[in-house]
């Protein structure tokens, strides 16, 4: 029998049969171990002697059902191919992908099957971005009716990765290659090549731009109708380029070439923000692989071509809704939400580059100064639409960028909205939150407003803050609550439970911490919608996001609420912490930053102890009541860093409780004996403003500590503040017989 190596079977009997039978083992024995099958019990007359033969060799002990053969003929084919690619490619080319595919679904030829394919198209990849390949394909296009042909079905088959070496064709036109043929073969190999054409309408080029304006109308891609706009209706393009690109939009959207005045710009702009406000809450859906990254093409300058580039999904809506702003600007530059969009999308690109943890970039050039310039209007409004729209890093750098140009007059509503920086108090993230809360501060407010006392709660917070975002689980099922509250803190979360929809709300609501709340679809007291409802009312809740779980068959019924209200999502409960992380993943990592670094956390809380003290002092003690701040700043005691602010903040506090804690402070033998001192002086003045406010036994442990005290400085401080207790003729009388005699005067000198 002969094969396709040329190889005979030996006797063309399998080699198994051919020996001689072995005894059955006794029925107690375990099986005897599988023959381990050598050269003779190959069944080949001859050993391969190449990667050819040794893959037909593999492929007919496959058919013949001999795996094990298989794979050791699999083994020979990639030791004999070792590293040359070409002669890989030499055996797909001859044999066609479709057999490697074949071997790798094979399980029992694993892992080398896959190998081979995996290296193929590796090899395929390389081979398909190598100019020298590409261009002499490309150059067939000049050659014969048949070599043309030739080289367009190459092409065809190569699809996206050869449009780049294309278009540097075009724009060079080298060779004897017209124009017009290089166009007519990109129109030939399919809308496949639509996301590189699109690229290339940023090309600097203008021959580039239009050849790809063309290609895409011949296409009729509707995918690129967006990007047709700013060319066909802009002011500032070429009347090439425009004509080009309102005939692309004919042909795409009416199925026929028409003359370029035909087209129309009208509904465009609002097309445009449609689409860029999609990208801008993250609601823009993007294709993601195995690495959970969006290939997204764009035009590189540094090769002078489109190219591709993977990056995560918010960072891919981050780029093109940019890309998108602009060009609605472009459109309408009086349009102040474009200008907003374009301040917001730019400065958020320049943060995530630089990172969480660092300054926004300034100096010449640079988004942040390029919008200070630009006036606090669209930078307003630039918060106000990050806010809107749940964009926790867009929010943070337009309101940091705000904070340096805001006047009074950015706390109060314009046109009945409410002012953004105040909006920014009840935002679900505490950077957020804090960098609005000293905004306030900066700015002096000279009358109460709505909210303020968000302000002292915010800082409050920030002065004993772990850095992780606070997650509370409403749930009546405390065991189901537990376990998704487990699931969800391995996302960097500190967790809180709650049985009721009621205690839910009244928790998030007085709580500053609460950055995501998951509820259970059938939550109870109240049911699932009451309690949506009763979050996005008050203004304290209504921006945190809120995530539902449940089985997947009520996904249909939840969808009505994840539509009607903002940052809402489903997610089906499961029983593995991946399972629910992977569904959450994508929605945290758009709405909740990061952990603050521990350089971060103790700026953030050096600053709210200095906030806290000069309200303290200052005349911004009537607008805000330090009260909510007294628990935060008796426990800031304890840091060193910030305690003598957080003493100044404390004694401002007109309370019975604040001024046993300044007393605690003084007696408390571990206490820093400088600290115990100021605080003994605060003390002494906070009586003296509001009278004794603590009980008699804790005047008693005063006095003892002024008797036993060895500190001559907290002896003499202590002395300050029994002088204010007001002590009777008696207890006078008694001190004052304390006081030491004079000494005798020394004898005159004889």
């Amino acid at each position: 029998m002969l094969l396709a190596g040329g190889w005979l079977l030996a006797g063309g009997v399998p080699a198994p049969l051919a020996q001689p039978p072995q005894p059955l083992p006794a029925p107690t024995s375990p099986p005897p171990a599988a023959p381990v099958e050598s050269d003779e019990d190959s069944l080949l007359v001859r050993q391969p002697t190449n990667a050819d033969e040794a893959l037909s060799a593999a492929v007919l002990m496959v058919d013949l059902g001999r795996p094990q053969l298989a794979r050791r003929y699999l083994q020979r084919t990639l030791e004999f191919i070792g590293d040359d690619e070409d002669q890989l490619l030499d055996l797909r080319d001859k044999r066609g992908p479709a057999l490697f595919l074949r071997l790798a679904r094979n399980q029992a030829l694993q892992p080398l099957a896959t190998e081979l394919l995996d290296r193929s198209n590796r090899a395929v990849a390389t081979r398909q971005r190598d100019p020298r390949y590409l261009d002499a394909i490309i150059d067939g296009l000049a050659a014969t009716p048949e070599e043309r042909a030739v080289s367009v079905v190459t092409l065809q088959g190569i699809g996206p990765a050869a449009v780049p070496r294309m278009l540097q064709r075009l724009d060079a036109l080298e060779g004897a290659i017209d124009r017009d043929v290089l166009v007519f073969t990109l129109s030939r190999m399919g809308k496949q090549i639509a996301p590189p054409l699109i690229a290339a309408i940023d090309a600097p080029s203008e021959a580039v731009q239009q050849a790809a304006i063309e290609t895409l109308g011949w296409l009729r891609a509707p995918e690129a109708v967006p990007h047709l706009w700013r060319p066909a209706f802009a002011a500032g393009a070429s009347p090439a380029v425009r004509d080009s690109a309102r005939q692309a939009l004919a042909r795409i959207e009416r199925g026929r070439v028409g003359r370029a005045e035909e087209a129309s710009a009208y509904g465009v702009p609002q097309r445009l923000k449609e689409i860029a406000l999609a990208h801008f809450s993250g609601k823009a859906a993007w294709e993601t692989g195995p690495e959970g990254l969006a290939t997204l093409w764009t035009w590189l300058p540094e090769t002078g071509t489109v190219g591709e580039v993977r990056m995560l999904p918010e960072t891919a809506s981050l780029y093109v809704g940019m890309q998108v702003a602009r060009e609605l600007l472009a459109l309408d530059p009086a349009d102040k939400t474009a200008q907003a969009l374009v301040v917001a999308f730019a400065l958020g690109w320049d943060a995530l580059e630089a990172g969480w943890d660092q300054p926004l970039p300034a100096g010449a050039g640079t988004a942040h100064d390029l919008a200070i310039l630009a006036g606090a209007k669209p930078l307003a409004h630039a918060v106000s639409l990050s806010l809107e729209h749940g964009n926790t890093l867009a929010a943070l750098a337009t309101l940091q960028t705000l904070a340096e140009v805001a006047t009074r007059e950015e706390l109060l509503p314009k046109s009945g909205l409410e002012s953004p920086v105040l909006a920014a108090l009840n935002f679900p993230d505490s950077r957020v939150q804090f960098v609005a809360a000293t905004t306030v501060l900066q700015l002096e407010p000279e009358g109460p407003f709505p909210g303020s006392h968000r302000v002292v709660e915010i800082l409050a917070r920030a002065l004993t803050d772990t850095g992780s975002p606070g997650l509370l689980v409403i749930d009546p099922n405390e065991p189901r609550a537990i376990a998704m509250a487990g699931f969800i803190a391995g996302l960097g979360f500190h967790d809180r439970t709650v049985a009721t929809g009621r205690e839910g709300f009244r928790v998030a609501a007085e709580r500053g911490d609460v950055e995501l709340i998951a509820m259970h679809v059938n939550v109870i007291d109240w049911e699932l919608t009451p309690t949506i409802v009763n979050l996005r009312a008050d203004a304290r809740t209504a921006a945190i996001p809120i995530v539902i779980y449940g089985p997947d068959a009520v996904a249909g019924r939840v969808q009505r609420l994840v539509e009607r209200y903002p940052l809402v999502t489903f997610i089906v409960e499961g029983v593995r912490p991946a399972f629910v992380q992977d569904q959450l993943r994508p929605f945290v990592a758009r709405l909740v930053a990061p952990p603050l670094t521990p350089e971060q956390r103790g700026a953030r809380t050096a600053a709210a102890a200095y906030w806290l003290a000069r309200i303290g002092r200052g005349q911004q003690r009537r607008l805000f009541d330090l009260t909510a701040a007294e628990t935060a700043l008796f426990d800031a005691l304890r840091i060193s860093d910030v305690a003598e602010n957080a003493l100044l903040g404390l004694a401002s506090v007109p309370s019975a409780s604040a001024q046993s804690r300044l007393g605690e402070t003084v007696t408390n033998p571990n206490v820093d004996p400088g600290l115990r001192g100021a605080a003994a002086m605060q003390l002494a003045l906070h009586i003296q403003r509001h009278g004794l406010l603590v009980p008699d036994r804790e005047v008693v442990l005063l006095r003892q500590t002024w008797q036993t005290a060895t500190d001559p400085g907290l002896q003499s401080t202590l002395a300050v503040v029994l002088g204010t207790l007001k002590p009777n003729a008696e207890l006078s009388a008694e001190r004052l017989l304390r006081v030491p005699p004079p000494r005798p005067p020394r004898p005159a000198a004889p």
